[in-house]
């Protein structure tokens, strides 16, 4: 077991510990039927990988199994009894699954995989209500906010030389906002989790189908904190 308490001549207890860097993140994905976006209720950091990526019902492949790319986590729904973890910034990347052409603007617009339209990015901001829970059976989040509060800091930045990539034809992609460290969402008090707590991230579109949504999306949810790590 881990050494991380030491007691001194004089009773004094010293805590050692080893604070790092290191941000979770977790995958959710969200499918479309129909031209709408399915209603939403689901749970990121609440699995490790090789188990099932937490999906909505009219995802392809919604049965896929989690690997690298989408979780750091080591315990489902929580921290391991040798952690814990500060969170002081939450941020995402989008990627859609399946394409998106709507030829009924002139120029029409075009988003190929893994590009996400500017207008669906637009459509979950507007509908996505994000909520940290911390605790067992607790009721009251942490943090709750809409989708639209939370910056983009995370992803690749790109670059077009015009606004068209063909006749007629024009690009879109969608953007929480400039890729840097200062666009997260910052939180004012951060977020303790101590060893082996509860916690999790809900994801939900509260009033039900996400209307217009018309690309399958992968969201990676990134905690921006300090992970302890005791000294052995």
């Amino acid at each position: 077991m881990a050494i991380n308490k030491v007691q001194l001549p004089d009773g004094t207890e010293v805590v050692i510990d080893e604070w790092l860097h290191y941000p979770l993140f977790s995958t959710i994905q969200i499918g479309s039927t129909g031209g709408n976006g399915d209603s939403t209720n689901l749970r990121a950091f609440s699995y490790v990988q090789g188990m099932r990526v937490p999906s909505t019902t009219n995802v392809t492949g919604s049965t896929r199994l989690a690997d690298a790319r989408d979780t750091n986590m080591v315990k489902r729904g929580g921290l391991n009894y040798d952690e814990a973890f500060i969170l002081y910034a939450v941020t995402y990347e989008a990627f859609s699954l399946t394409e998106s052409v709507n030829p009924g603007e002139d120029p029409f617009l075009n988003a190929p995989a893994p590009v996400l339209t500017a207008e669906n990015l637009k459509r979950l901001q507007r509908d996505l209500l994000i909520e940290i829970i911390v605790g067992a059976q607790q009721q009251k989040p942490q943090l709750r906010s809409p989708f639209s509060f939370i910056g983009q800091s995370a992803g690749t930045k790109s670059y077009a030389s015009t606004g068209l990539v063909g006749a007629d034809v024009g690009f879109s992609q969608g953007t929480g906002g400039g890729i840097d460290a200062r666009n997260q969402r910052r939180l004012e008090l951060p977020i303790y989790i101590e060893s082996q707590q509860v916690s999790f991230m809900k994801v939900s579109s509260p009033i039900g189908t996400i209307v217009g949504l018309d690309q399958q999306v992968r969201l990676r949810w990134y905690w921006d904190g300090l992970k302890r790590r005791p000294v052995a």
